[in-house]
């Protein structure tokens, strides 16, 4: 039974392996295109104040993975970072001009 059930697992080693594998990679892919599709978004851009989350903040970067953005609180600015893939997730509003 042992032996039967090593030569499974051995068997199964690869397969298993690959499967994995291949989830990081769609999971990075989807980051990457979510990322370029952020990035050539003409409504938001590197520079520009927005709202997130009832909070004054301003985007730093935007990358190929993730987007650095600065939150200014009452006390304090602090810095989050978001992967691309989250971005449709957050209430992010752009102030307009008059």
């Amino acid at each position: 039974m042992e032996a039967e059930l090593f030569t499974l697992i051995s068997t199964m080693r690869f397969p298993l392996l690959t499967i994995v594998i291949v989830a990081l990679i769609k999971t990075e892919l989807i980051n990457l295109v979510k990322g370029i599709m952020f990035r050539f978004d003409r409504n938001f851009n590197e520079g520009d104040p927005i709202i997130l989350k009832g909070k004054k903040a301003r985007i730093v970067k935007i990358g190929l993975f993730s987007t650095i953005i600065y939150m200014e609180y009452e006390d304090k600015t602090t810095m989050r970072k978001f992967n691309n893939s989250d971005m449709d997730k957050l209430e992010m509003e752009k102030p307009l001009k008059n």
